[in-house]
C-alpha cells in the first residue's frame, strides 16, 4: 500500500510541477498548419520557411532563417505555471517577452499577432 501511495504522490509531483527551462532546450521548427499559415498557399515560400530553426540553449537563442540569415540573441526563462514559461528574448538590443504554452514535444505563442507553433526539430 505504501508503495501505491508513494507511486501516487511522485506522479502528482510531476505533474504539478508542469514545464521547465530543460524542456525548451532544443533546436525547434515551425509546424505544417503554422508553415501552410504562413505561407498562404506558396509552395516556394512554405520550402524556404520551412528550412527556419530556433534553437535554446543554456540562455543562448540562435535563429537561422533562409532568407533574413542567422540572429543570435539571449533568453532567459523569467517564470513558469503548469505548462507555460514566460521567456525574455533579447536580441541587437531589443528585448521581447513570449508566452510560451507546451503540448508535448510542441508550444504554441504568438509572435507578430499570430498564433505560432513549434515543433521539435531535434
Amino acid at each position: 500500500m505504501q508503495k501505491h501511495l508513494f507511486a501516487l504522490v511522485a506522479a502528482f509531483v510531476f505533474v504539478a510541477c508542469g514545464v521547465s527551462e530543460s524542456d525548451l532546450e532544443g533546436t525547434w521548427k515551425f509546424s505544417d498548419a503554422t508553415l501552410d499559415k504562413m505561407s498562404n498557399g506558396n509552395a516556394q515560400m512554405r520550402a524556404a520557411v520551412a528550412k527556419a530553426r530556433m534553437t535554446f540553449d543554456d540562455g543562448k537563442l540562435t535563429m537561422e532563417f533562409p532568407i533574413v540569415g542567422k540572429k543570435e540573441g539571449t533568453y532567459t526563462v523569467k517564470s513558469t505555471d503548469g505548462n507555460k514559461l514566460t521567456v525574455e528574448t533579447e536580441s541587437n538590443g531589443k528585448k521581447e517577452e513570449m508566452v510560451l504554452e507546451f503540448d508535448g514535444d510542441e508550444f504554441t505563442t504568438t509572435i507578430n499577432g499570430n498564433k505560432t507553433t513549434l515543433v521539435r526539430a531535434d
